[in-house]
């Protein structure tokens, strides 16, 4: 399985498994969390439970249960903050420092996005090396409601990911709060 290094109680990048006909065909199931709701591509399979599905993440889907390349995770609350911004530093923290995401980990981009519903909502785009050293890019999107009290998120990451995969699963993401 090419997936970095994950401790039981942090977070993998969520992958969602994203073929290039998948992603651009959006038409999958939409799976909801709470205030949040994503299309899964066409042909994913759920991840039910292991460590994939540790650190607050609801609903983990995979391009494959037994050798996942691609994922996308998602969650009503992540339960690290109120706030998306503390919610990506806290990530990021997690990242750097306790090698959640495995080696390398670094943020490319990150971006105030706007968000029906949302009072706060980011982007970030971010890269990281497996143990095995394959190079994975990902994305997650934050997004937080003073009525909520509670950050939502999706996260997709995997090796091979395109510009129109992350955008097909961001242009499916609903928050309503």
């Amino acid at each position: 399985m090419r997936t970095p290094r994950i401790p039981l109680l942090r977070c993998l990048a969520g992958m969602l498994a994203l073929s290039l006909a998948g992603c651009t065909g959006g038409s999958g199931e939409r799976v909801t969390s709470g205030s949040t709701s994503v299309e899964v591509p066409e042909g994913f399979v759920e991840i039910t439970d292991g460590p994939l599905t540790s650190g607050g993440w609801e609903h983990v889907y995979a391009d494959s249960e037994d050798d996942p390349t691609t994922l996308l995770r998602m969650s009503q609350d992540l339960g690290r903050a109120p706030a998306a911004d503390t919610t990506f530093s806290t990530l990021q923290g997690e990242a750097l420092f306790q090698n959640s995401y495995g080696p390398d980990f670094s943020v490319i981009k990150r971006t105030d996005i706007d968000v029906k519903n949302a009072d706060r909502a980011l982007e970030v785009e971010f890269s990281y090396a497996t143990d095995a050293g394959d190079s994975m890019t990902g994305c997650w999107w934050l997004f937080s409601s003073t009525s909520t009290g509670a950050t939502a998120a999706v996260e997709i990451s995997g090796e091979d990911l395109s510009a129109e995969d992350t955008e097909a699963v961001k242009k499916s993401i609903r928050y309503k709060p």
